[in-house]
């Protein structure tokens, strides 16, 4: 018997009369849904800890900056992985509603996420302002190829978690799992520290790229074990240019939905200061190469806080009070490090930073989740991220160009006038889907 088919995942169904999600714990046996729990557990743990070694903001920043290139190139590094994860997720999530085997497009797709992280061994042993062809070969294509794959991956897994918990628990579930994978991926930052302490030159960076990829190899792993959903009938007919007419209209038909973009447009213009904390506190306080991931510390104690706040809030007050909870916190962290005397303040930025990512991370993808037609959960959730998450990679390059231009204090005055903007759109014009929801056009 193939391993797969002895537990099934049910099909999504409306909760409390709202369509909004499914009643997934009923739906599993008891042993299917540990046996579930488990594995993500196990495999976003290892995941966890591969990507504390490879943080963009406090390992590949750090790098570049001790190498010589301009803030506006490490934005670039920023912005790469940030938009290869847009490209991806509309037409995976329209390939995968074909599959009948979820777990191992995940599987996969987390080693192709994994793999490339190996070439950047070389590239940090390589890399430098007088090497361009080198810093594109072996630094941004793996950025690219590998974030390309973790995109893939995440409608997936979007929709599989929505069958799994129901949506008044998807918040504390999510959370719980976030608090898990903070307190692994910590002892992900100490390994990373130690690596770049220990070994000389950039041989630490070098090893901290090789433990990314191991881990997140090692992470696929368990996702080959998963149950899988029950066959659907989504998306057997047609082709990929009519389903993305159809989730375009979609957008035209659902005002909540298109105000909620442009609030998250917002938020992702919000982000050009936060990627460059540990780049300034070199620059400004002379802190150490080696000690730049121990930021990662408050950033991610901020995550674990954040992760469990949050949840609860959302499942119990709705998504939309924790962005505007988001807003706050995003906005006021460039203003700590503005005013930061030392590194021990300008850490409170990477906490409330990380505060504010559990946030983002808990409700955003509730958010349109419980916003979205059963009928299509992973395509909704990667068109609004498609749309939306170039935007971030954007402001990653214009944070970096206004460093390079202006300075670092300037870069963090104007970056909470953003996030205002933001919490007005989702203040005023952003309702609640639990509240505020229409029946969209169908496949």
């Amino acid at each position: 018997m193939d391993r797969h088919s002895d537990t099934h995942i049910s099909p999504p169904a409306a909760v409390d009369g709202s369509g909004a999600g499914p009643p997934a714990v009923a739906s599993l046996a008891l042993t299917g849904f540990w046996r579930v729990l488990t594995l993500f557990f196990v495999a976003d743990g290892l995941a966890a800890v591969g990507m504390a070694t490879i943080s963009p903001q406090t390992v590949v920043a750090v790098l570049l900056h001790q190498v010589g290139f301009a803030n506006l190139l490490i934005g670039v590094s920023m912005a790469i992985p940030t938009f290869a994860i847009a490209v991806a997720q509309v037409p995976c999530a329209y390939w995968a509603s074909r599959a009948r085997r979820k777990g191992i497009w995940l599987t996969w797709l987390r080693v192709g996420e994994a793999a490339p992280r190996l070439l950047l061994v070389v590239g940090a042993l390589l890399v430098a302002p007088s090497r361009p062809l080198a810093t594109v070969m072996f630094l941004f294509a793996p950025l690219f190829i590998g974030s390309l794959m973790g995109g893939a991956w995440r409608p997936v897994r979007a929709e599989l978690d929505a069958r799994l918990v129901s949506l008044t628990r998807r918040g504390r579930y999510q959370g719980t799992m976030m608090v898990a994978k903070v307190t692994l991926a910590l002892a992900g930052a100490a390994l990373a520290r130690f690596l770049i302490a220990e070994i000389p030159d950039r041989g630490g960076f070098g090893a901290c790229f090789a433990a990314a990829g191991l881990f997140g190899i090692a992470s696929a792993i368990p996702l080959a074990y998963l149950p899988e959903p029950e066959e659907r009938d989504s998306h057997k007919q047609g082709a990929l240019w009519d389903y993305l007419r159809t989730l375009r209209r979609s957008l035209a038909s659902d005002a909540n939905y298109r105000n909620f973009l442009w609030g998250r447009a917002l938020v992702g213009l919000g982000q050009m200061a936060g990627g460059f904390f540990a780049v300034y506190a070199m620059e400004r306080f002379h802190v150490p190469a080696k000690t730049a991931p121990l930021f990662m510390f408050p950033y991610l104690i901020g995550q674990g806080m954040g992760s469990t706040i949050w949840g609860y809030v959302g499942d119990k007050r709705g998504q939309r009070l924790v962005q505007l909870a988001v807003c706050v916190q995003y906005g006021l962290a460039p203003l700590v490090a503005l005013v930061a005397p030392n590194p021990w303040v300008l850490a409170l930025a990477f906490w409330l930073n990380g505060m504010a990512f559990a946030g983002d991370f808990v409700s955003t993808t509730n958010f349109l989740l419980e916003a979205a037609p059963n009928h299509d959960l992973m395509g909704y959730v990667g068109f609004a991220n498609s749309l939306i998450s170039p935007i971030f990679a954007v402001s990653s390059i214009l944070g970096g160009a206004i460093a390079d231009a202006t300075s670092f204090p300037l870069l963090f005055l104007v970056t909470p006038l953003v996030w205002v903007a933001a919490f007005w759109i989702m203040a005023v014009h952003v309702r609640d889907p639990r509240t505020f929801k229409r029946t969209l056009p169908q496949v």
